[in-house]
């Protein structure tokens, strides 16, 4: 996703911190104020803490250990992870039961068979060090099928007993924190950014967006509103998304997920001025066409895998290319909205939305987007009506190819949208 901010507000958050490499993907801070370097240091030091409780990679990790009967031996069976991984657990809880077992931190032993076991930019012909984690949609590795260990834990995450962060486990079971866990750190490190007092910013790791609450107001009129959506939750009010006269405004465009040079819409962030314990706006975006790869399985057949599981089957979602979800500033009790807009982009692949918003918790206030795939030439409107339809790049032009992809969100999702 780019981003840009309207008039002065831009000039607002002219300091950069960048953190390349984090969480698989990197991380830029921009600031209304500098970060100093102490600080700067500190959320070093935090992503590094994070990285070593959660990350299935590394292979000193707490998440690591309980996949190898080794660790399983040395901790005996008892994980404690840090205590800020209480509310991140919370929420995989919420989203396990919102899709039926569709999310499931336990995915990762259906990953390592589908052999993402190492760093994407590991797996088949990726550099051997130092290169990106993604790669350009459609680039094409090819790997053979892994095998997980015999004795692996392949019951779901609430087979897993839990107290607390203490996670009980006398089998190796492989858990992969990826469908929210990015995002939980983005807000781990907001929290600290807040206390710091650096101004307006914005944290962008990756697809994960939190913007803070402006500090200051700038005039600019700016209205979108949506007819009445494909889906609406019954249980919650509806709000038509309109950004007021004196709000800050940023802009986000939509990346279309099989063109890295287009757009299939912008999205309007109204940044109000912060007032006291309010939490910022987070917008997350999820598609497979970064990570994808061809699976050689022993019978000599070939899969196109990617990361985006359903934890009920093993295998890749189908029949979404892109998500994106949002939380509004206004969301009460959402202390983590970066965590929930990465979870539930995540679970957009393996849910229908309608679902989720009836499994989710009536505080827990999102908008969405996802684009399913369809014939490359036509698609049906929510009217009923034929259409056909051009991505634009950012600029707002029309795209040299026709639109593969039926644009399905909800009401008050804030974005203008190319794809009718």
């Amino acid at each position: 996703m780019r981003i840009s901010d309207t008039g002065a507000a831009f000039a607002a958050e002219r300091h950069i911190c960048a953190f390349p490499g984090v969480l698989g993907t990197g991380m830029i801070i921009t600031s209304e104020k500098g970060i100093p370097q102490d600080a700067q240091d500190s959320l070093r030091r935090s992503i590094s803490g994070y990285e070593a409780a959660l990350s299935r990679f590394l292979p000193y990790s707490l998440v690591r250990a309980m996949g190898d009967p080794q660790g399983i031996a040395e901790h005996n069976g008892i994980f404690e992870f840090p205590e800020y991984c209480r509310p991140l657990f919370d929420i995989y809880d919420s989203l396990y039961e919102a899709t039926d077992g569709r999310i499931d931190p336990c995915i990762g032993e259906s990953l390592i068979q589908l052999g993402y076991s190492v760093p994407f930019d590991l797996i088949g012909d990726g550099p051997a060090s130092g290169g990106p984690m993604d790669t350009a949609p459609g680039k094409s590795r090819s790997i053979s099928a892994g095998t997980t260990p015999a004795g692996f834990h392949t019951a779901g995450w609430r087979s897993i007993r839990r107290e607390g962060t203490t996670l009980y486990t006398g089998t190796p079971v492989s858990l992969d924190f990826g469908a929210a866990g990015k995002g939980f750190c983005v807000d781990l490190l907001s929290a600290q950014l807040e206390a710091l007092g650096c101004g307006a910013f914005t944290i962008d790791a990756g697809g994960d967006l939190y913007f803070s609450a402006a500090r200051s107001q700038y005039s600019q009129d700016s209205q979108h509103s949506h007819e009445a959506g494909d889906v609406r939750d019954p249980h919650r009010p509806h709000k038509s998304h309109t950004v007021q006269a004196g709000t800050r405004i940023t802009r986000v465009a939509l990346e279309d997920p099989s063109d890295s040079d287009t757009a299939i819409g912008i999205c309007t962030i109204g940044r109000s001025t912060r007032e006291p314990g309010m939490r910022g706006t987070a917008l997350c975006a999820s598609a497979p066409g970064r990570r994808t790869w061809t699976v050689h399985r022993p019978d000599s057949s070939l899969i196109q895998a990617h990361h985006i599981l359903d934890a009920l089957t093993g295998k890749p979602a189908r029949g979404v290319e892109a998500t994106w979800v949002y939380v509004p500033h206004t969301s009460s009790g959402m202390e983590y909205p970066t965590a929930w807009a990465d979870g539930l982009a995540t679970a957009l692949f393996v849910c229908d939305p309608q679902h989720l918003y009836n499994g989710t918790p009536p505080e827990i206030n999102f908008e969405f987007l996802r684009l399913l795939s369809r014939h490359p030439k036509r698609r049906t409107t929510a009217a009923g009506h034929s259409a056909e339809n051009a991505s634009k790049d950012a600029a707002g032009h029309p795209g040299a190819h026709e639109a593969r992809y039926t644009a399905q969100h909800s009401p008050g999702f804030p974005a203008e949208i190319f794809i009718e």
